[in-house]
C-alpha cells in the first residue's frame, strides 16, 4: 500500500501557517478505475455531496492525527458578506494547488500560471469585470494597500448588485439604488456610506479620465450628511456643586478644578509634571499649564493652557498641603482608575445626573469646551450690537473656533467647533 504525506491546513491560511500547523499522516491512496493509485480528491474536487479521501480525514479516521485549529484572519468579503465557498471548506481538507492559488489571488487578477490577459481598450462596452482590475492596478500606484483593499471590497458589492454590466450603461439611478441598498439592507452607517460614495466617484472618475466614459454617473451621487453626536456636559450649577464637594480635600479639589478649567484629558492630567505648571501671582503675570503629548493621546497636540483664578487657588492649596520635589515629579501621583474613582464619587456626592451610570473625566473636558465657547459667543453678540460688519464678525468667529480647538489640542475642524457652538446656544 502506498502512502502520501498530507498537510492539514486551515482555509485561507498563508503558507507559513500551513507549514506550522501541518502534520504527517499515513493515508491510503485511492485507486482509480484502472487500479493505479491516485491521491484522494480535495473537498473542492469532490463537491458538496461527493465522497473522497479527505472526507475520511475530516471525520477523524483512526490513522489521522488532529491538529489544533489556528485563529486565522480570513479576508472580509465586504461588510459581513459570506465567504466564498472555497473559504468555507472543512478544516483539515487538503485544497488543490489551483484552489490555493485562487484563495490568495487578488480580485480580478489571473492565476500565476496563466498567461497575462490583454489590457481592455477604453470603451463604454467594457464590463465591470474588465474595468475594475485595471482601475485597482492604477490605484495601487499612489495609494496604500489598505485603501486599495477598501475600494476593492466596495466595488465587489457594486459588481454583485449590478452584475457584469457594461460601464457605459450604468446610470446615476443605478448608483443611487446601490447606496440605498447598502444603507437599508446592509445597514451601513454614515461613515461607511461616505466611503462607498467616495469609491464610486473615484472609480467612475477614472473611467471618464481614461476614455471609457464621456461623463461620470457618480458625480450626481450625494454624500450622506455628517451626523455627529453632541457631547454631554455639565451646566454651570452642576459644575459648581461638583467643585463644592471637594472642600477639605486639596488633592481632589485641584484635580477636579484642573479638568473643568483647562479641558485636559485624563491621560494628559496624569502626564503633568511639576515643571509643567507655571504659577505667577495673579497681578504679577500669566499663569499657565504646559500640556505634553502622551502615548495614550497622540492625536492631541502639545499646547499651553491659561490658569484661571479658581485653578490658581486650588493648585496653590494643593502644593502647600502636599509639596513635591523635583521638576519631573508628577503633579498627581495617581492611576487611571484613581482618576475615574475621584470623578465618579464627586459626581455622586454632588448629585450630578448624566446619561451614563457614572460621571466620567470626558464630561468635564466637554464642560470646559462648552463653557469657553459660550464666552466666545457672548463676545460675538456684543460685537454685533456694536455694528461690526459681517466680514469682521466672520473673522472673529473663525478666530474663536480656532482658539477653542487649540485649547483642546485638536486639529482645525469646522464640524468639531460647530457642535460646541450648537451646545453653547448659538442658534442664529
Amino acid at each position: 500500500m502506498t502512502t502520501r504525506k498530507v498537510t492539514h491546513s486551515q482555509p485561507g491560511q498563508l503558507a507559513l501557517f500551513e507549514e506550522l500547523a501541518g502534520v504527517d499522516v499515513d493515508e491510503p491512496a485511492v485507486p482509480d478505475v484502472e487500479g493505479t493509485p491516485v491521491a484522494p480528491r480535495s473537498v473542492e474536487d469532490v463537491g458538496a455531496g461527493g465522497q473522497g479521501g479527505d472526507s475520511r480525514a475530516a471525520a477523524g479516521h483512526a490513522g489521522a492525527t488532529r491538529t489544533p485549529s489556528l485563529a486565522v484572519d480570513v479576508p472580509a468579503q465586504g461588510d459581513g458578506a459570506p465567504a466564498p465557498p472555497a473559504l468555507a471548506a472543512a478544516a483539515g481538507a487538503t485544497p488543490s494547488p489551483a484552489t490555493r492559488a485562487r484563495r490568495v489571488r487578488p480580485f480580478g487578477t489571473a492565476d500565476a500560471a496563466a498567461p497575462a490577459q490583454p489590457r481592455t481598450p477604453p470603451s463604454p462596452s467594457a464590463t465591470l469585470d474588465q474595468a475594475i482590475p485595471q482601475y485597482l492596478e492604477a490605484l495601487g500606484i499612489n495609494r496604500s494597500q489598505h485603501t486599495v483593499k477598501s475600494f476593492e471590497l466596495d466595488l465587489r458589492l457594486l459588481r454583485g448588485q449590478l452584475g457584469n454590466r457594461a460601464v457605459g450603461v450604468i446610470t446615476t439611478g443605478d448608483l443611487r439604488q446601490f447606496i440605498a441598498w447598502v444603507r437599508v439592507t446592509r445597514q451601513n452607517k454614515d461613515n461607511s456610506l461616505r466611503r462607498k460614495v467616495a469609491t464610486l466617484k473615484n472609480f467612475f472618475g477614472y473611467l471618464r479620465d481614461e476614455g471609457y466614459l464621456t461623463a461620470s454617473p457618480a458625480d450626481a451621487v450625494p454624500y450622506p450628511e455628517v451626523q455627529f453626536a453632541l457631547p454631554e456636559f455639565l451646566e454651570t450649577d452642576a459644575a459648581e456643586r461638583l467643585v463644592a464637594v471637594t472642600e477639605g480635600n486639596p488633592f481632589w479639589r485641584a484635580l477636579i478644578v484642573l479638568m473643568l478649567d483647562t479641558g485636559l484629558k485624563r491621560d494628559e492630567v496624569l502626564a503633568l509634571r511639576v515643571a509643567d505648571v507655571y504659577l505667577q501671582p495673579i497681578q504679577g503675570g500669566e499663569s499657565y499649564v504646559v500640556v505634553r503629548e502622551t502615548d495614550a493621546a497622540k492625536r492631541l497636540r502639545t499646547r499651553r493652557v491659561p490658569v484661571t483664578e479658581r485653578l490658581y487657588d486650588a493648585l496653590q492649596a494643593y502644593d502647600a498641603a502636599q509639596p513635591r520635589e523635583g521638576g519631573e515629579s508628577r503633579v498627581f501621583d495617581i492611576s487611571i482608575r484613581g482618576v475615574n474613582f475621584i470623578v465618579e464619587v464627586c459626581g455622586q456626592r454632588a448629585g450630578v445626573v448624566t446619561s451614563k451610570p457614572r460621571l466620567t473625566p470626558q464630561v468635564l473636558r466637554e464642560t470646559f469646551a462648552v463653557t469657553r465657547m459660550r464666552l466666545f459667543v457672548a463676545e460675538e453678540r456684543q460685537r454685533r450690537q456694536e455694528a461690526w460688519t459681517d466680514e469682521q464678525l466672520q473673522l472673529l468667529t473663525l478666530k474663536h473656533d480656532g482658539d477653542l480647538l487649540r485649547l483642546l489640542g485638536l486639529k482645525d475642524d469646522p464640524d468639531t467647533a460647530q457642535k460646541y457652538r450648537q451646545l453653547a446656544g448659538n442658534g442664529e
